[in-house]
Parts: C-alpha cells; sequence; structure tokens
C-alpha cells in the first residue's frame, strides 16, 4: 500500500476546499448539496491530519 504524505493530504484537503468553493458558486440545490459534502470530506481529513501529525 502507498503511503501518503502530509503535502498530499495538505494539497487534497486544499482542492477539495476549492471545489465546493465552486460548486457553492453555482445555482440550485444540486450544487449546495454537493458543496455541503466536499467541506464535509475535507473536514475529516482535515482532522485527521491534525490528530495524527500532531502527536
Amino acid at each position: 500500500m502507498a503511503e501518503v504524505c502530509k503535502t498530499d493530504l495538505k494539497r487534497l484537503v486544499k482542492y477539495l476546499d476549492d471545489a465546493a468553493d465552486l460548486y457553492g458558486q453555482q445555482p440550485g440545490q444540486r450544487y449546495k448539496a454537493r458543496q455541503y459534502y466536499l467541506k464535509q470530506y475535507s473536514r475529516k481529513l482535515q482532522d485527521k491530519l491534525n490528530k495524527f501529525h500532531n502527536e
């Protein structure tokens, strides 16, 4: 299994946040739901990053 470094996770979180912002700018409930789930996933990864790299 390939290892994921801290930098990779930070880039992934940034990508998810940027994608959520783009979806948030679009009109319609479908895009708001996508924004919500991308933000949730981003927050989950950020919490794991903080938990394992701050110990």
